[in-house]
């Protein structure tokens, strides 16, 4: 029930979301272009680490939630093989949220501007949506894994990754933007115009993340 819930959250926030920077096409006339970046851009630091961030957590600690935890010990399966597959399951949610604005956002500008939209920008725009929903899930998977300490901490998840993703406004415009996770993510996915080195950067930084992530799922146990 729980899932179902996040499931039409997120999607119904992700339309709202899309629909509300699509609205800019018609009071300030900008490209489909633009509009499909800025969408990008606000989706990251406002919406989808804290969408993700509420989905994941639950997904990850739901047997602790539902008491479930004692039936899947009696089955076969290293503790590290159940982390591994919960963390792919929630990166595949996050390429999916980040798909889904593409999708609404790429619809509203085929409504509004349908002249400006060409097979170059639907691909280029994919490829960058894709990257930046994996990069997104990269870089909010500590917080994820934290958050499953504390029951319901799939709610609280959603305060502290949205603090932790508006602070990556103003990292973004600092020397420390390849450093910083959430800011990261755009030099990973190409969509902010870097260098070679600060590219190394932000890959480091967001593998970092995972590492410590795991770190947290893999010795979670021993404090429970």
């Amino acid at each position: 029930e729980m899932c179902i819930r996040d499931r039409y959250i997120a999607i119904c926030t992700l339309f709202l979301f899309s629909l509300c920077v699509s609205i800019q096409s018609l009071t300030a006339a900008y490209s489909a272009e633009r509009i499909m970046k800025q969408a990008l851009t606000y989706g990251t630091f406002l919406i989808l680490p804290a969408l993700l961030s509420l989905i994941g957590s639950y997904i990850i600690s739901r047997e602790e939630q539902d008491d479930t935890m004692k039936s899947l010990v009696m089955i076969p399966i290293k503790y590290d093989m159940l982390v591994a597959a919960k963390l792919t399951t929630t990166l595949i949610i996050g390429i999916c949220l980040s798909l889904l604005l593409f999708s609404f956002t790429l619809i509203s500008q085929i409504v509004i501007n349908a002249y400006e939209i060409t097979t170059a920008l639907v691909l280029t725009n994919l490829i960058d949506y894709l990257l930046q929903g994996i990069g997104c899930f990269m870089a909010v998977a500590p917080i994820i894994s934290f958050m499953t300490i504390f029951k319901n901490g799939h709610w609280l998840s959603v305060i502290f990754t949205e603090i932790y993703s508006l602070a990556g406004l103003f990292a973004a415009s600092s020397k420390y933007r390849g450093i910083y996770p959430i800011s990261a993510v755009f030099g990973f996915s190409g969509t902010s115009v870097i260098t070679r080195n600060e590219y190394l950067i932000c890959c480091l930084s967001l593998l970092v993340s995972i590492l410590i992530a795991w770190l947290i799922l893999s010795f979670k146990r021993y404090f429970k």
